[in-house]
């Protein structure tokens, strides 16, 4: 990873430990202010929904604009507007005009993340050589994973310690930080090509179709994007259903899940880090990508029949190995196939389509497990075989195998 990448990933650690101490400071908060399961709940689907609706807009703002300057001015904006949050309830404290600023700035939060994230993806292939970006991908990926462990672990400890208005001053501070460290990469690394034309309604509507008619006119492109939208969507109910599983099927307590979860991010990090070299040794990408997630599905599948512990532990561990493969090779194909002026627009429809799968799919596992009263290890293994078989079609089917042998190519503009 070279010095450019290095600073933006530093920028990204520090901006993402603020945003998990956030996520956890607004439910904790808000918990405390409301006594409303109900209200919590919508707040947090209100934020997912828009991070995912306002996705192609980020991916917009990434191909017309600098992205150096939108990854400065979001963290600049989440920075500032955090801490007047801050400021704001250590004289408002247990107010509704607390909560109302707090449920702001939770929108606010979601939109800036929902630029964020594209302008980041699309950066990243800017900045290291094709050979080189699986494994700079990796780093990023297992940072976030890392992150959003200890972001979450110390920002319960220290929301106890401290309180939320403390606590959301370090959170704006790190995002000014986190600015700091982009300001310093190379304005020439950052390349994109706009338009003629940025200043009507209907250039914005032609930019956004453009992106759109990409991924539908790429069949191998669009083939893979609803499966990945299919695996999302299918391993909703594995997440949803794991304290279930940990709780009835295996008779622990809550304790034991955060040792399966903890296994499953331990899988995630070993999965990153050997994905790099599996990628340079390997030529079937599809296979090795199929193989992937194959393996996951077979570590949830193991897991939900297993009736003890350990076995439990270790199956979920390959679970998450094969997925954290899975998802980077994808995502490195992804960048490498997308031409630059188009990256940021493709890549966030890609993310706005698979991302909603996901709470569909925890949505619908929840419904059905509810309704239908079976064993939870039953879910396990219908999701597993299904995912098994969208891993098939991905091996087999002649456009995804076409599209992830083709998208090794560098498509970067020089």
């Amino acid at each position: 990873m070279n010095k450019s990448a290095y600073m933006l990933w530093q920028g990204q650690v520090i901006s993402q430990l603020g945003s998990q101490a956030f996520s956890l400071v607004m439910m904790f908060w808000l918990m405390e202010q409301t006594n409303s399961a109900a209200f919590v709940g919508t707040v947090v689907l209100a934020t997912m929904l828009i991070g995912i609706l306002l996705m192609p807009v980020g991916g917009l703002l990434a191909d017309r604009f600098n992205r150096k300057s939108i990854l400065i001015t979001v963290d600049l904006v989440r920075g500032v507007c955090v801490l007047m949050l801050a400021a704001f309830l250590f004289t408002h404290t247990a107010s509704t005009a607390a909560i109302t600023a707090f449920v702001v700035m939770a929108m606010i939060n979601a939109a800036m993340k929902a630029i964020f994230q594209p302008t980041i993806d699309a950066s990243i292939p800017e900045l290291v050589s094709a050979k080189a970006l699986s494994k700079t991908l990796a780093w990023f990926s297992g940072s976030a994973q890392l992150t959003q462990i200890c972001g979450q672990l110390a920002g319960g400890i220290f929301y106890r310690i401290l309180g939320a208005p403390i606590l959301l001053l370090f959170d704006g501070l790190s995002y000014v930080i986190s600015a700091m460290f982009i300001m310093a990469i190379p304005a020439t690394q950052f390349t994109c090509r706009q338009g003629p034309d940025h200043k009507t309604v209907s250039s914005v509507w032609r930019d956004l179709g453009r992106g759109w008619h990409y991924l539908r006119q790429h069949n191998g492109l669009w083939f893979t994007l609803w499966l990945l939208s299919g695996v999302n969507f299918f391993y909703g109910p594995f997440l949803l259903l794991l304290p279930f599983f940990v709780s009835t099927h295996l008779g622990l307590d809550a304790n034991w899940y955060g040792f399966f979860l903890a296994a499953m991010a331990a899988g995630s990090i070993v999965g990153l880090s050997v994905a790099p070299k599996l990628a340079q040794r390997f030529a079937q990408k599809p296979l090795l990508i199929g193989g992937a997630l194959a393996f996951s599905a077979f570590g949830f599948m193991a897991m939900g029949l297993s009736t003890m512990a350990l076995p439990g532990l270790c199956f979920i561990f390959m679970a998450g190995l094969g997925l954290s493969i899975f998802n980077l090779l994808i995502l490195t194909q992804l960048q490498l196939s997308i031409p630059s002026e188009l990256r940021g627009r493709v890549l966030s429809f890609v993310g706005m389509l698979a991302g909603a799968m996901l709470p569909l799919g925890l949505w619908l596992g929840g419904i059905s497990a509810e309704m239908s009263g079976l064993p939870v290890s039953v879910f396990y293994v219908f999701d597993g075989l299904c995912v098994l078989v969208l891993a098939t079609l991905l091996v087999l089917s002649k456009q995804s195998r076409q599209f992830l042998i083709q998208s090794g190519k560098d498509t970067r503009l020089a």
